[in-house]
Protein backbone atom coordinates (compact mmCIF):
# COMPACT_ATOMS: atom_id res chain seq x y z
CA UNK A 1 0.00 0.00 0.00
CA UNK A 2 2.79 2.23 0.00
CA UNK A 3 2.41 3.78 -3.66
CA UNK A 4 -1.66 3.57 -3.98
CA UNK A 5 -3.32 6.63 -4.46
CA UNK A 6 -4.78 8.63 -1.43
CA UNK A 7 -8.31 9.50 -1.19
CA UNK A 8 -7.02 13.01 -0.24
CA UNK A 9 -4.15 14.98 -1.04
CA UNK A 10 -1.38 16.04 0.78
CA UNK A 11 -2.37 19.64 0.60
CA UNK A 12 -5.90 19.04 1.85
CA UNK A 13 -5.06 18.63 5.57
CA UNK A 14 -5.94 21.01 8.77
CA UNK A 15 -3.07 23.21 8.47
CA UNK A 16 -4.22 24.63 4.61
CA UNK A 17 -8.09 23.92 5.97
CA UNK A 18 -6.37 26.70 8.45
CA UNK A 19 -4.78 29.01 6.55
CA UNK A 20 -7.35 28.95 3.38
CA UNK A 21 -9.96 29.98 6.06
CA UNK A 22 -7.62 33.03 7.53
CA UNK A 23 -6.95 34.07 4.29
CA UNK A 24 -10.25 34.45 2.81
CA UNK A 25 -11.46 35.89 6.11
CA UNK A 26 -9.16 38.41 6.07
CA UNK A 27 -10.34 39.06 2.37
CA UNK A 28 -13.76 39.36 2.92
CA UNK A 29 -13.21 41.54 6.35
CA UNK A 30 -11.07 43.90 4.01
CA UNK A 31 -13.12 44.16 0.96
CA UNK A 32 -16.71 44.61 3.71
CA UNK A 33 -14.32 47.22 5.29
CA UNK A 34 -13.53 49.66 2.47
CA UNK A 35 -17.21 49.04 0.94
CA UNK A 36 -18.31 50.33 4.47
CA UNK A 37 -15.94 53.18 4.39
CA UNK A 38 -17.05 54.37 0.52
CA UNK A 39 -20.61 54.01 1.49
CA UNK A 40 -19.99 56.86 4.49
CA UNK A 41 -18.06 58.77 2.32
CA UNK A 42 -20.28 58.88 0.31
CA UNK A 43 -23.37 59.81 1.98
CA UNK A 44 -20.97 62.19 4.28
CA UNK A 45 -20.77 60.03 7.55
CA UNK A 46 -18.48 58.07 9.61
CA UNK A 47 -18.78 54.32 8.81
CA UNK A 48 -19.77 52.75 12.01
CA UNK A 49 -22.16 50.01 10.48
CA UNK A 50 -21.34 46.42 9.02
CA UNK A 51 -17.56 45.58 10.09
CA UNK A 52 -16.92 48.75 11.94
CA UNK A 53 -19.86 47.73 14.52
CA UNK A 54 -17.70 44.53 15.37
CA UNK A 55 -13.98 46.28 14.53
CA UNK A 56 -12.33 49.07 14.70
CA UNK A 57 -9.73 48.67 11.81
CA UNK A 58 -11.52 45.96 9.60
CA UNK A 59 -9.35 46.35 6.71
CA UNK A 60 -6.04 46.04 9.09
CA UNK A 61 -7.75 43.45 10.67
CA UNK A 62 -8.02 41.63 7.40
CA UNK A 63 -4.63 42.33 6.17
CA UNK A 64 -3.10 41.07 9.03
CA UNK A 65 -5.39 37.64 8.96
CA UNK A 66 -4.66 37.46 5.43
CA UNK A 67 -0.46 37.49 6.53
CA UNK A 68 -0.65 35.16 9.23
CA UNK A 69 -2.62 32.70 6.76
CA UNK A 70 0.07 33.30 4.52
CA UNK A 71 2.71 32.38 7.10
CA UNK A 72 0.67 29.47 8.72
CA UNK A 73 0.66 28.11 4.59
CA UNK A 74 4.57 28.97 3.73
CA UNK A 75 6.50 30.80 6.64
CA UNK A 76 9.49 32.56 4.79
CA UNK A 77 11.32 35.28 6.05
CA UNK A 78 9.77 37.69 3.95
CA UNK A 79 6.46 37.40 5.06
CA UNK A 80 7.41 36.92 8.62
CA UNK A 81 9.11 40.08 8.63
CA UNK A 82 6.09 41.84 6.86
CA UNK A 83 3.75 40.29 9.31
CA UNK A 84 5.76 41.75 12.56
CA UNK A 85 6.39 45.02 10.71
CA UNK A 86 1.97 45.45 10.40
CA UNK A 87 1.23 44.40 13.39
CA UNK A 88 3.89 47.43 14.90
CA UNK A 89 2.55 49.96 12.78
CA UNK A 90 -0.55 48.66 13.40
CA UNK A 91 0.15 49.41 16.62
CA UNK A 92 1.38 52.60 16.46
CA UNK A 93 -1.61 53.58 14.77
CA UNK A 94 -3.73 52.88 17.66
CA UNK A 95 -1.75 54.69 20.04
CA UNK A 96 -1.21 57.77 18.04
CA UNK A 97 -5.17 57.28 17.69
CA UNK A 98 -5.62 57.33 21.56
CA UNK A 99 -4.14 60.68 22.10
CA UNK A 100 -5.78 62.40 19.67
Amino acid sequence: MGDAPRLWPDWCNRRNAARGCLILLGVVLLIHGWTAVYRASREGRMAQEGPYGVVRHPQYTGILLAVFGQIVHWPTLITVMLFRSLCSSTCGLRARRRTT
